[in-house]
């Protein structure tokens, strides 16, 4: 069982900053790539880095091709700088700290106030086939539901695997391949983001709190061949509000009325 601990070692990075990446969309292996530039930077308490293609390849488990793609998006946004080298070492990265030089989302995109100043009216937005960002606040949480298109990268592995670890306090790997596969076949057939983070919502309210079910709070049952049952699933309107004895004599009652 995985028991993190600060005293083995952690990321310092100023709030501030670390804000402006909370409320900046970007595909996954965009995000997993920078992560990985934040490891090697501020987790050893450096501004930059060396670092080797074959050490994102390893430590995010993404295609060198695509690592490749990833990090020129993260260079056309401005968050990154590469110190490219002539000979055969690596190539140098940082994080741009002055995120005021981010290229700036999409007007569509809500950010909190204190992002809001980033975006200019006179700027140029992020290509239409750019997912936007929805911001909502449910028990003092902010949670960021980012919309992805279909092409293999743009599939919201990372997101999703974020959000069922949020809701159920796990912490399962976005780079599993078999989590991988199951959320890529349901991807090719169309359900959404958003479809992914109801049946999370469905099942954490169902299993959660039952020693018996909540082991099925994984990936492999979640997103198997049950997924669109779950989805489509519909709670009783006074679920929550009475309890469940309660609601099964209504229940009970109604069938005796409609005899």
């Amino acid at each position: 069982m995985a028991s993190p601990q600060v005293e083995n070692g952690y990321i310092e990075i100023a709030t501030e900053l670390w804000e402006a990446l909370t409320a900046y969309r970007l595909p996954g292996e965009q995000m997993q790539c920078l992560m990985f530039i934040i490891r090697k930077t501020y987790g050893w308490k450096k501004k930059k880095d060396a670092i080797p293609l074959s050490q994102f390849v390893k430590a995010t488990g993404i295609k060198k091709p695509n690592i490749v793609r990833a990090i020129k998006g993260l260079l056309s946004k401005k968050i990154i700088a590469v110190i490219k080298k002539d000979n055969d070492e690596p190539h140098v990265y940082e994080i741009v700290k002055d995120f005021e030089k981010w290229q700036p989302l999409s007007k569509k995109i809500t950010l909190s106030k204190k992002i809001t100043s980033v975006i200019k009216k006179d700027n140029k937005s992020l290509s239409k086939k750019i997912p936007s960002i929805t911001t909502t606040k449910e028990t003092n949480k902010r949670k960021i539901y980012i919309s992805s298109g279909k092409s293999e990268n743009s599939i919201p592995y990372q997101e999703i695997i974020a959000y069922l670890n949020q809701q159920t306090g796990r912490n399962y790997k976005p780079t599993t391949p078999k989590t991988r596969a199951l959320i890529k076949t349901l991807w090719d057939q169309g359900f959404t983001l958003k479809n992914f983070q109801t049946v999370i919502d469905n099942k954490t309210k169902d299993w959660l709190a039952h020693p018996k079910y909540s082991k099925y709070l994984r990936p492999e049952t979640l997103f198997g061949n049950k997924f669109e049952g779950y989805l489509n699933e519909k709670h009783h309107p006074l679920e929550g509000v009475v309890s469940e004895k309660t609601i099964r004599t209504i229940e009970n009652l109604n069938e005796l009325e409609l005899d």
